[in-house]
Parts: structure tokens; C-alpha cells; sequence
């Protein structure tokens, strides 16, 4: 055994660098994996909140400065149109007041029977 022993000794102080320059590359290795999955971790995290920022950000200012603005302009039209509807039914419906009041008041002046009331009050139809 102890030949063996002392055999084994030879060949370990033989292949004594090589073993050596296994173990340090297998820790540089190690080593790189490692800083590797820790980058990767954090460029992880890092995108994730770069992502998570800038969608609030997007996100708080369409709501505050697109929006308002979007539903003034819209309130703004609207308002427009309902006062052009209000003014125009507004003379229409003043003319329509105007109308019935003038055919009375023509009906009233001419006497029943005459030939002026008979053109002056219009037809029905």
C-alpha cells in the first residue's frame, strides 16, 4: 500500500500545475457564471422599473394633459352646437309666435265676409 501511496504522490507532483491551472479556471468559472446571473438579475429588475416608471409617467400625463384637453374641446363643440340650436329654435319659434298673432290680428281688422279677410288669412294646409 505503500507503493501506491507513493505512486500516487509521483503523479500528483507530475500533474501537479495542470490540477492547479484546473482549479483556478474552474473558480475564474465559477466566478464569471456568478457575476453573470447577479448582471442578469439586475438588468432585470432595472428593465422592470424602467418599464413600470415610464408607463405611470405615459399614463399620467395622457390622463392630466390629453384627456382635459380632449374633453374641453369636445364640452367646447358641443356647447357650440347647442347654442347654435338654441338661437335657431329660438327664431323659429319666434317666428312661429309671430305667424299666429298676425293672422289674428288680420282676422280681427277685416270684417267676416270681405274679400280682404278671405286673401289675408292664410289656408290651413
Amino acid at each position: 500500500m505503500s507503493n501506491k501511496k507513493v505512486e500516487d504522490y509521483k503523479k500528483q507532483k507530475y500533474n501537479r500545475k495542470k490540477i492547479q491551472t484546473r482549479k483556478k479556471v474552474g473558480s475564474v468559472l465559477n466566478m464569471a457564471a456568478f457575476i453573470a446571473f447577479c448582471v442578469g438579475v439586475v438588468v432585470l429588475i432595472s428593465c422592470k422599473i424602467y418599464d413600470d416608471y415610464f408607463k405611470e409617467k405615459m399614463i399620467a400625463d395622457i390622463d392630466v394633459q390629453n384627456l382635459y384637453t380632449a374633453v374641453t374641446d369636445v364640452l367646447s363643440a358641443n356647447t357650440e352646437e347647442e347654442t347654435t340650436e338654441e338661437t335657431e329654435e329660438n327664431a323659429e319659434t319666434a317666428e312661429a309666435t309671430e305667424a299666429p298673432a298676425e293672422t289674428a290680428e288680420a282676422a280681427t281688422e277685416a270684417p267676416a265676409g270681405t274679400a280682404e279677410a278671405a286673401t289675408e288669412a292664410p289656408s290651413a294646409e
